[in-house]
C-alpha cells in the first residue's frame, strides 16, 4: 500500500499555494491600496496563509516528508522559522509531550490552561475541593469565545515562544524568527507605517488563532481529560482522540488532522492482534506498524523477545514482532495516505469493542463549547 511512500508534488503544492497567498496579499495592498476593504482581504488571505504553513510545518515536524531526518528538521525550520515567525525547538517540545500523553493533566500541555478554564470531569472536582476560583468557571463557555481562540497566538504563544528562544539561547531559531519579521515589515511598513504594521501583523494572528483553536481543539478537548488512567496505549489514545469526516475542504481547513486517530499513534493492546512491525531504514529508527500486512488469520502468542516474521512481499521490508512494546509511528506517515489506512483502523477498533469516533465537521465544532 505504500502507506509511509511521500508524493512530494502534494507538499510542494501545498507550498506554493502558501506563497501564492503571500503574494496576493500584497499585490491586493500595493494595487488598491490601504483602505479598510483592502485591508481587511488582505488580513483574511494572510490568516489563511499563516493557518495553511501552520499545517505544513506540522509535516516537517514530524519527519513525514523526507526520507532523511535531516531535510525534513531543515524544512521544519524554514517553514516555521521563516514563514510564520516561530521556533522549530519550542515546538517539538510542546508537541511531542502531547502525542506521548494525549489529554493527561500535568503531561499534555494542550491542556494546561493556567486556570483560565477547568477540563474533563476530575479538574472540576478538584478545583472545587480546594476551593479553587480564579475566574467564574460556569461561565467558561462563554467567556471563552474572549479569551480562547482570540488571544492563544496573538498573546500566549508569542510570549512563550519569543522567551523560550532567549532563555534557551536558540539563536538558530531566534535568527530564522527574526527573518520572518525582517520580511514582514519591510513589506508591510511602506503601506501602514511601523505601528500599523505592528497592529496589522496582531490582527492577522488574531485571526489565525481562532482558525488555529477550533481547529486543534474539534480533536481532543472534546473527549476524555484526565490523570493518568491504568489503561493500554491503544484505548487511552482512542479515548483521548476523535476524528472529522473526510471531504476535500476538511482536510484543507484542518491539514488533514481531522484524521487525528490514525495520527495521534497507535498501540496494539494486546498479542491478539498479530500485526506485523516494518523498519524504515532511513526514515526513523523506530518501529512502524505494516498495516498492510495485519494478519487476519487466528491470533497466536509471539514467542521470545522478537519474533522475526517474513518480509513483505510488497516492499521488501524485513518485518519485526515486537511482543511487549506494541507502538506504531503513525504521526510519520504522510498525511495524504491517512485516509487510506482509516479503514483498517476502524475494522481493527470493531473486532476488539473499542469506539471510534468520527463527526461530521460542524458537530465537531460545536461539541468544543457544550
Amino acid at each position: 500500500m505504500n502507506l509511509f511512500k511521500t508524493n512530494h508534488i502534494f507538499f510542494l503544492l501545498h507550498l506554493a499555494h502558501i506563497i501564492a497567498l503571500e503574494s496576493i496579499a500584497w499585490f491586493t495592498i500595493f494595487y488598491f491600496g490601504n483602505g479598510w476593504i483592502p485591508t481587511l482581504i488582505t488580513a483574511f488571505v494572510l490568516a489563511t496563509s499563516q493557518a495553511q504553513a501552520g499545517w505544513l510545518q506540522h509535516d516537517y515536524g514530524h519527519l513525514s516528508v523526507y526520507r532523511k531526518s535531516t531535510w525534513n528538521h531543515i524544512a521544519h525550520k524554514f517553514i516555521i522559522g521563516h514563514l510564520k515567525g516561530a521556533s522549530a525547538n519550542w515546538w517539538n517540545h510542546r508537541h511531542f509531550q502531547h502525542h506521548a500523553k494525549p489529554n493527561i493533566f500535568h503531561k499534555d500541555p494542550d491542556v494546561n490552561m493556567l486556570h483560565t478554564f477547568v477540563l474533563g470531569e476530575w479538574q472540576p472536582i478538584e478545583y472545587g475541593k480546594k476551593k479553587l476560583k480564579y475566574l467564574p468557571y460556569n461561565h467558561q463557555h462563554e467567556y471563552f469565545f474572549l479569551i480562547g481562540p482570540p488571544l492563544l497566538i496573538p498573546v500566549y504563544f508569542q510570549y512563550q515562544i519569543i522567551m523560550t528562544m532567549i532563555v534557551r539561547k536558540d539563536w538558530v531559531d531566534l535568527a530564522w524568527a527574526i527573518s520572518y519579521y525582517t520580511r514582514y515589515f519591510v513589506t508591510y511598513i511602506p503601506f501602514y507605517g511601523v505601528l500599523g504594521a505592528l497592529l496589522f501583523l496582531n490582527f492577522i494572528r488574531f485571526l489565525e488563532s481562532h482558525w488555529f483553536v477550533w481547529v486543534t481543539q474539534m480533536n481532543h478537548i472534546v473527549m476524555e481529560i484526565d490523570q493518568e488512567p491504568y489503561r493500554d496505549w491503544f484505548s487511552s489514545q482512542l479515548s483521548a482522540t476523535c476524528n472529522v469526516e473526510q471531504s476535500f475542504f476538511n482536510d484543507w481547513f484542518s491539514g488533514h488532522l481531522n484524521f487525528q486517530i490514525e495520527h495521534q499513534g497507535l498501540h496494539m493492546p494486546s498479542t491478539h492482534m498479530a500485526p506485523q512491525w516494518a523498519h524504515r531504514g532511513s526514515h526513523t529508527s523506530s518501529l512502524v506498524l505494516a498495516v498492510d500486512r495485519v494478519s487476519e488469520g487466528p491470533s497466536q502468542p509471539l514467542p521470545g523477545r522478537w519474533e522475526e516474521a517474513r518480509a513483505a512481499p510488497t516492499s521488501g521490508v524485513l518485518t519485526l514482532c515486537p511482543p511487549h512494546v506494541f507502538l506504531s509511528l503513525f504521526p510519520t506517515m504522510p498525511r495524504h495516505n491517512l485516509h487510506k489506512v482509516a479503514p483498517l483502523v476502524k475494522s481493527l477498533c470493531a473486532k476488539h469493542g473499542i469506539e471510534y469516533q468520527e463527526k461530521p465537521l460542524l458537530r465537531a465544532l460545536l461539541d468544543i463549547i457544550r
